[in-house]
């Protein structure tokens, strides 16, 4: 079983010619209410490449937290770990656009600042299951259920998004580290650097100093991986005519990644349908509709060149 803790919200998505001025109102194309949250879209990617997952969260005692948890449950995601707060009301995140891919986000955390590492029994962090975390909610609630799931023998895999300082002893409690090319940047301000820090060089240090798998996802350019016996792994990504939005692409590769590797899949191979499904969510307008299911990725598996040893 994988299981994926985090975040849960409701997003509203909407398109504009521009953004208003002077608190003016402007007239919206459309909009888009779906499910979402870094941990729901990871749970969704997963499924749809044949994973069997729980997910584990909090929602609010209101009528988005029932459609967020039917609709998911339709999908195949096991939801009897996400509880329900008295007092928060489900988390929500609304997105706006313009016509020249500019955007505003707003978040209202919600129930989200609820979430308990005890929510998750010790009986399904074990031997042969894989946890997955993100880091968009309590980082003191992440550390204990890394570490009892680590104690037990469960495999963990972080997904350090969006970008918050971890321990060196924490990162050696991980088996893979999974970081975004946009987080990048956040890294180097952390570290009072100046300009853009190099992605292999970033990935040589954590996967050393952690003894993990360290992979960041770099967008069009693909991915490239530190394995922990040192070996640096590159892959393109996907090639299209358009890209349409690339919203969710990297949730989309941690969710699959993590489903062919559970399934026994080599690394390389995991990894490699991971670049594949990543590329192919950037065909629609972004959310979990966009995402890929594993027949749609087998069917352009061989259309990628295999993975480059650097």
């Amino acid at each position: 079983m994988i299981i994926v803790f985090g975040a849960i919200s409701m997003n509203l998505s909407m398109e504009v010619e521009s953004f208003p001025e002077n608190k003016s109102c402007v007239l919206g194309d459309n909009y888009v209410s779906e499910a979402g949250g870094k941990a729901v879209n990871q749970a969704m990617a997963a499924t749809r490449s044949g994973g069997k997952v729980a997910l584990v969260g909090k929602i609010g005692s209101d009528e988005e937290g029932h459609i967020i948890i039917d609709n998911i449950r339709k999908h195949g995601v096991l939801t009897s770990g996400i509880g329900k707060s008295e007092e928060k009301q489900t988390s929500s995140m609304i997105s706006i656009r313009d016509k020249d891919g500019n955007s505003y986000s707003f978040y209202v955390e919600g129930a989200n600042g609820e979430i308990e590492a005890n929510q998750v029994p010790d009986e399904i962090l074990k031997k042969g299951n894989l946890l997955m975390l993100q880091m968009d909610i309590s980082m003191e609630e992440n550390t204990k259920l890394i570490e009892r799931a680590a104690n037990n023998g469960c495999q963990v895999m972080l997904n350090l998004s969006p970008y918050k300082t971890v321990s060196g002893g924490l990162l050696k409690l991980l088996d893979y580290l999974i970081i975004n090319s946009s987080d990048l940047d956040m890294l180097s301000e952390a570290a009072g650097g100046e300009g853009k820090l190099d992605p292999l060089e970033v990935a040589k240090t954590l996967s050393k100093e952690g003894n993990l798998d360290c992979i960041i996802t770099m967008g069009k350019e693909g991915a490239l991986c530190v394995t922990k016996k040192g070996e640096i792994w590159k892959s393109k990504a996907l090639e299209f005519d358009e890209i349409i939005d690339h919203a969710g692409a990297s949730d989309v590769f941690c969710g699959t990644l993590a489903s062919s590797l559970h399934a026994g899949k080599p690394f390389l191979r995991a990894f490699k349908r991971a670049v594949v499904a990543a590329s192919m969510t950037c065909m629609g307008h972004g959310g979990i509709s966009s995402f890929p299911y594993r027949d749609d990725v087998n069917t352009l598996i061989n259309e990628l060149e295999d993975p480059v040893k650097l």
